[in-house]
């Protein structure tokens, strides 16, 4: 796979990042990244991004990758050999390659200057957990503290025309409450899933955290420090093939794509459980008309109420008795008709997510409806049936 040189194109009002991908398995393709102009200071002219961002589809057709471009030293260094054993395990099928670079740069001064500290907003429990400890707590460093939010256009709209249309839907919802909270939102759209598209073995879920990292680098001319936010507590992070998904190894990948002299990518937020985050995400009032926690597709502003996501977030919202803060942002009507029944999965505990649920419940003396222990009695005898 060779990788040109990244060249910064302006056209009209944005600000393009693009390099030419030749490969046998992809043929000729153009890789880009595109934002407002307004931008153009925070865009990193390296091939960190590219290199990022192509890794796994390399790995998993087993092509070396030759670049053009300069590369920073310390990325090119880990992801030569640590980062490459570090996705083979949760990927077996994935091939060791080479990487040949013609430019390696060890320090370069222009690229030591950037002040910002950004993370991805999506509306949902995580980012807004994020917020609340590196923005809005008085007692976060300067220099950790939010100055920038993003929003990435990588795969996690579904892809394809339908895909992009999700992503400016997603991003126009959002930016009401990024200009409540003071932030810019940035946002960032990309065709790197193209890349990755009809292989089950590189799909989002599997792949995400490289695709979000190849995003970070994207601008680490202008941003120092990128906040990932994590949806796994300290006690579920692992490196294990039996261990899934790859986001519960994030503080690893992050840490090995971290550029010593310009960038730093942390994962942000395993000290918390989901519901200590909701609990923490419940004192933002930006979050009541624009909590997103669904992945229904075609859900609308409003979250369905109904999937999974939406119910635990819900039920906790519930037990802690601040349920009619979020009325703009959930069907509370549509919760009501499904609360006994997923009570009853809470009560069975057959989950990270449930247990953390019941215990909170337990220490808020919440009492349970009688219908919902009938419903727990089902929901466990299909769960043994399930072990066997």
């Amino acid at each position: 796979m060779k990788i040109s040189c990244p060249k910064l194109v302006v056209d009209g009002e944005l600000v393009r990042y693009e390099v030419s991908v030749t490969s046998e398995h992809l043929n000729t393709m153009k890789l880009f990244y595109e934002l407002d102009k307004e931008h153009i200071e925070i865009v990193s002219d390296y091939a960190d991004a590219a290199l990022v961002g192509l890794l796994m589809p390399a790995m998993y057709y087993g092509e070396d990758i030759h670049l053009e471009g300069k590369v920073s030293e310390n990325i090119y260094w880990n992801i030569s050999f640590r980062l490459q054993k570090l996705l083979q395990i949760f990927i077996p099928s994935l091939s060791q390659i080479n990487i040949y670079a013609k430019e390696i740069i060890t320090r370069d001064e222009s690229m030591q200057k950037g002040h910002e500290c950004a993370t991805g907003f999506s509306g949902g429990v995580d980012s807004f957990c994020t917020l609340a400890d590196y923005f809005y707590n008085p007692l976060c460093p300067k220099s950790s503290k939010v100055t920038m939010l993003t929003f990435n256009n990588v795969g996690s709209h579904w892809g394809g025309k339908k895909g992009d249309e999700l992503f400016l839907k997603g991003y126009n919802e959002l930016l009401p409450a990024a200009t409540k909270i003071g932030l810019p939102f940035v946002k960032i759209d990309s065709n790197l899933d193209e890349f990755y598209k009809n292989e089950s073995e590189l799909r989002f879920i599997k792949t995400l955290v490289m695709r979000n990292a190849s995003v970070a680098l994207l601008l680490q001319k202008g941003v120092r420090k990128f906040l990932h936010s994590s949806s796994h507590f300290y006690e579920h992070i692992a490196v294990n093939s039996n261990v899934q998904p790859i986001t519960r190894t994030e503080p690893f990948i992050f840490r090995l794509l971290s550029s010593c002299d310009t960038m730093e990518i942390l994962s942000i937020g395993s000290e918390y459980k989901r519901v200590e985050k909701i609990e923490i995400v419940s004192n933002i009032k930006e979050s009541y008309k624009n909590l997103d926690v669904c992945t229904t597709e075609g859900a609308g502003k409003k979250n369905c109420s109904a999937c999974i996501k939406c119910l635990r977030t819900l039920t906790a919202l519930d037990v802690l008795g601040i349920l009619e803060l979020y009325k703009e942002s959930f069907d509370l009507k549509t919760y009501k008709k499904n609360k006994n029944k997923f009570l009853g999965k809470v009560l069975a505990r057959n989950n990270e997510f449930t247990n953390e649920i019941y215990e909170l419940a337990l220490k808020k003396k919440f009492a349970f409806p009688a219908m919902s222990y009938l419903y727990s009695v089902y929901y466990r005898l299909r769960y043994l049936i399930k072990k066997r």
